[in-house]
């Protein structure tokens, strides 16, 4: 079997053509570990995406206070390294290897390449590690409540955002894009890759609101996907169980993107978003960012890079939250 043939079969790269596939080999590394093997440290800059070619690696993630736990175990067909991969921060994680594994290595710089001379390639393995990923997100927060429903009435403290959020008439209203400061706007991370006459473009297309705070935002129509970028204010995400909120996880602040309705419809069922102060909030519909690929390439691919990230971005924060959980807990959750 020709070494193209092989990773067609695999479903991480099912969305590239032959001849992407073809291009891409040249530039693919192969590594064995044995077990016990620390592959990834937690802390340092690595950048490289690992796929598990064959075996069984464990992801430990470290806390203040020196508490390390096993988040989590990936096995052949997964990745890991993402979160490092896309953004170059430093690896949110360490992993090793439970028994002799192998490794397919994509190197962050073929990255770089691909977004710069191929981003229809660059967007194509983006969108398979977000796939990856949200899988990621809503197997542990699943397991998160299976944690959460572990504790004895009165073991966990109630957060005062849960006691206070939401609030039953809190209303929201359309602001005037207009009427917004353009410098603020012209300095938030999400539109940083864009150029003026990008940031002007998007502008006709995206509609600002208003909500007060304790607004839970998670629109009656859940086919309707928006992309979410703070103005002011702050977001909150919560993990809900039967419509109830159980566990803050996440404040998102200014600048800072998020997917009101989620990219996974299961995730509707398992977590929700509300202001947590009064906020403004803009928003693109998610069928306009669709269609932005024919219509205008590179604001496509400049927010698809943006959102990929924030989602990738996302598992390390429901990592964390398990790890922490479990330790506070674990004489009540073994």
């Amino acid at each position: 079997m020709s070494i193209v043939n092989k990773l067609k079969g695999i479903p991480f790269f099912s969305e590239l053509n032959d001849d992407e596939l073809a291009f891409l080999v040249n530039y693919l590394g192969e590594r064995t570990y044995e077990a016990g093997e620390i592959i990834l440290h937690q802390g340092t800059h690595g950048a490289d995406l690992y796929l598990i070619n064959s075996g069984i690696v464990s992801v430990h993630v470290a806390l203040p206070g020196d508490i390390q736990r096993e988040a989590t175990r990936l096995i052949a067909g997964q990745i890991f390294g993402e979160v490092s991969f896309l953004t170059n921060d430093p690896i949110t994680a360490s992993i090793i290897a439970v028994e002799k594994s192998s490794f397919i290595i994509f190197y962050f710089k073929v990255l770089e390449m691909l977004r710069v001379a191929y981003p229809h390639m660059a967007y194509k393995i983006e969108a398979s590690i977000a796939r990856q990923t949200t899988a990621k997100i809503v197997s542990n927060i699943n397991r998160i409540r299976d944690l959460l429903k572990k504790l004895p009435k009165g073991t966990q403290e109630q957060s005062k955002h849960i006691v206070k959020l939401p609030v039953v008439n809190a209303t929201f209203s359309d602001q005037d894009t207009s009427k917004l400061r353009r410098d603020f706007i012209d300095h938030l991370a999400f539109f940083s890759h864009l150029g003026k006459e990008d940031i002007d473009f998007l502008l006709e297309h995206i509609q600002a609101w208003r909500y007060d705070q304790g607004y839970e935002l998670s629109p009656p129509d859940k086919s309707r996907r928006k992309i979410s970028v703070i103005y002011s204010g702050a977001v909150m995400l919560f993990i809900k169980e039967k419509e109830q909120m159980k566990k803050s996880i996440a404040v998102i602040g200014f600048g800072n993107l998020f997917v009101q309705n989620f990219f996974a419809p299961e995730l509707n069922e398992l977590a929700t978003y509300v202001t947590c102060e009064n906020s403004i909030i803009l928003e693109i519909d998610y069928q306009f960012y669709e269609k932005l690929e024919e219509i205008n390439p590179t604001c496509f691919y400049a927010i698809s890079q943006v959102l990929h990230c924030m989602i990738t971005s996302s598992v390390y924060i429901v990592n964390r939250q398990f790890v922490r959980i479990n330790c506070e807990y674990s004489d009540v959750t073994q």
